[in-house]
């Protein structure tokens, strides 16, 4: 199934729409008592993160060509 252009679009707003926030979501698995728990963590977005997602956001709208 592939996605329609304004889908697309919207998607990819709603990613840049996220890379305006300070800290972005982490999830990680954490062992207590031996228990593995889902532990959430919300470190700072860097550059490098917001790079990342941008370029994301631009496959999303097909501005990437993958040969």
């Amino acid at each position: 199934m592939s996605y329609t252009k304004e889908e697309r679009e919207e998607i990819a707003k709603n990613i840049r729409e996220y890379m305006k926030q300070p800290h972005k979501e982490q999830f990680e698995t954490v062992s207590y008592g031996g228990m593995k728990v889902l532990h959430r963590r919300l470190p700072h977005m860097n550059y490098y993160d917001r790079d990342w997602l941008e370029t994301i956001a631009r496959d999303v709208e097909g501005r990437i060509f993958h040969p």
